[in-house]
C-alpha cells in the first residue's frame, strides 16, 4: 500500500511498458516479412578435387570415374579466355562439358574474359545460402 500512496509507481510502470513496446516494434520493422520473401542463392562451394587438362594425363571423364560418387557433387568448369583466343578456349571448354556430362555428374560452366586463357574443373558440393537483404 505504500506504492499506491505515493502515486508514482503507475507512471513509472507505464513509461517502462511504452519503452518496451517501442523497442519491440523497432525490432519487428527491421526483420524480413516472411521466409518466402527470402531468395535462395547458389554458392560455389570449396573444391573437393581439381582437374586441369595436361598432356598425357587422364581425360575429365577418366578423372571423374576415379572420384567418389555422390549425388550432391557438381563439376564446375571455369573458363578464362583472352579476347583473341576466345574461339579456341570455348571449343576446348565445350569438349570438357560434353565429356563431363556423359559421366552423369551435374555440370556448371563459369566463363569470363581475362588477360590470360585458362580452363580447369572443380568437383564440389554446392551450398545453398540466403541472399543478403
Amino acid at each position: 500500500m505504500i506504492a499506491s500512496q505515493s502515486g508514482r509507481w503507475d507512471v513509472l510502470l507505464a513509461d517502462l511498458a511504452l519503452i518496451l513496446f517501442i523497442v519491440t516494434l523497432g525490432g519487428l520493422v527491421s526483420m524480413p516479412t516472411s521466409k518466402a520473401a527470402e531468395k535462395p542463392k547458389l554458392a560455389i562451394a570449396p573444391s573437393q578435387a581439381l582437374f586441369r587438362k595436361v598432356e598425357g594425363g587422364p581425360s575429365i571423364g577418366e578423372w571423374l570415374e576415379g572420384q567418389p560418387r555422390d549425388p550432391r557433387a557438381t563439376v564446375t568448369i571455369f573458363v578464362s579466355y583472352r579476347p583473341d583466343d576466345a574461339s579456341a578456349s570455348l571449343t576446348t571448354a565445350a569438349q570438357l562439358i560434353k565429356e563431363a556430362r556423359s559421366s552423369g555428374v551435374a555440370v556448371r560452366t563459369v566463363i569470363k574474359a581475362s588477360d590470360s586463357s585458362d580452363i580447369y574443373a572443380s568437383l564440389a558440393f554446392d551450398a545453398v545460402t540466403q541472399t543478403p537483404q
